[in-house]
């Protein structure tokens, strides 16, 4: 399985690490984000940081150097180079039509939304875990749920996921909502929901489909995300997705 060097990063730059661990971090995120390549002099100019604490760094977390650092941040920007927001105009494309054709796509996985339904209606519990770009839309269908005496539960404090998981029975549903570049950690909780036999089902976006590829229970959100509404596209489709699971409740 692919690990995202984005997702590790942000997970250390967030964490109790030292200062200088998490300004390494910051500063590596800080390239990703820029779409430069990291070296080892400005890193330990910027960080205030020896070469060798570079190197103790990377050690730390499973790195062979520093050098393998900067390997895998050049292979994870050849890998998401889709996003990228130049590679399609707005002004040259029809939202309507776009909007159509990923709903036509939520549309021949009716199958999947169905069985996702009846997971919701059989379980006992909903346990909703999402990626931080999805809180809001994911905080609504969560309180449509409840409305409508379906006992489920969402906060966007992800501390509290792995409590829920371990508090949940066989009779419960974990269900993850999946997009965006900050999702180790749900990969994680994914994981763990599984080693204990939770009933797990994954709404994901098409970039991150790969890392549930043997999920029986998948959902994937298709699109071509190099354009600069890709977001508030994906939110809208999400919504379309959750509407018609609660027309159908």
């Amino acid at each position: 399985m692919f690990e995202s060097i984005r997702e590790k990063l942000n997970l250390i730059y967030e964490s109790n690490e030292t200062v200088s661990h998490k300004l390494i971090a910051k500063y590596l995120i800080d390239c990703l984000d820029k779409g430069v390549i990291p070296t080892s002099k400005e890193c330990s100019q910027v960080c205030y940081v020896s070469e060798s604490t570079l190197t103790a760094f990377s050690k730390k977390y499973g790195y062979e150097g520093f050098r393998e650092i900067i390997i895998r941040i050049k292979v994870e920007r050849e890998l998401y180079k889709p996003f990228e927001k130049t590679k399609l105009k707005t002004k040259d494309t029809n939202v309507r039509k776009l909007f159509l054709k990923y709903m036509d796509q939520i549309d021949a996985q009716d199958i999947q939304v169905n069985k996702l339904i009846e997971e919701i209606k059989k379980a006992r519990k909903v346990f909703i875990i999402s990626s931080y770009e999805q809180n809001e839309n994911v905080e609504l269908f969560a309180s449509q749920l409840q409305f409508m005496n379906i006992e489920s539960y969402f906060n966007s404090k992800r501390r509290l996921h792995d409590m829920w998981i371990d508090k949940s029975n066989e009779s419960d549903l974990c269900l993850f909502i999946v997009s965006g570049l900050d999702n180790q950690n749900l990969v994680s909780l994914y994981n763990q929901a599984c080693d204990m036999n939770r009933k797990t089902f994954v709404v994901t976006s098409s970039s991150q489909s790969h890392k549930f590829i043997n999920n029986k229970n998948l959902i994937v959100l298709q699109q071509e995300s190099g354009m600069q509404i890709y977001l508030s596209i994906r939110s809208i489709i999400l919504n379309y997705l959750f509407t018609k699971i609660i027309i159908k409740l």
